[in-house]
């Protein structure tokens, strides 16, 4: 009986994981997508959808940002994150800083309906997602390119709106 009250938690403690997951990601297209420039904008994305130990369920690489779900060798579904380091004044700044704040903000345990904060690694945290996305570029095995459409919006966030502007790359 032990043994299935501990399965039974696992799989509420991943679902409640990878729901955090999903809209972690759908922020990060957002956030992407008020991006003027294209190169910006692209994608390499890889998905699995059987959820076992030891194995990548969903990567997103992108110059900016980097998200990664994993099921670790426990079978515990973790979240990875990176962001490329932005030097001070530049507009992207705002980009990686909000995308930052989301990831945390979502997994807090104040805004879950179970603790997740665990779940969010940093014992591989990207800096240089430049870097990860021209190795993937070069790599090409299991991740297909996309490019998220332009799109200047406004974000939803709990009650208030937050307004993203357009962002350009600094010179």
């Amino acid at each position: 009986m032990k043994h299935y009250n501990e399965h039974l938690a696992l799989q509420s403690y991943n679902k409640t994981v990878q729901q955090v997951f999903a809209s972690i990601l759908k922020h990060a297209k957002q956030l992407l997508s008020t991006v003027k420039e294209d190169g910006l904008r692209l994608c390499y994305e890889r998905n699995c959808k059987e959820v076992r130990p030891n194995t990548i369920l969903y990567e997103m690489v992108n110059p900016l940002l980097y998200l990664r779900l994993e099921c670790d060798i426990q079978g515990r579904c973790t979240i990875h994150f990176g962001i490329e380091s932005i030097k001070e004044n530049d507009p992207l700044q705002d980009l990686t800083s909000l995308y930052l704040r989301y990831i945390f903000y979502s997994t807090a345990k104040y805004n879950t309906t179970e603790n997740i904060e665990d779940c969010v690694k940093t014992d591989w945290f990207i800096t240089v997602c430049t870097e990860m996305f021209e190795y993937v570029d070069i790599q090409q095995k299991y991740h297909i390119l996309k490019s998220i459409p332009y799109k200047p919006t406004i974000i939803k966030r709990g009650k208030s709106m937050l307004h993203v502007q357009e962002v350009q790359a600094a010179p």
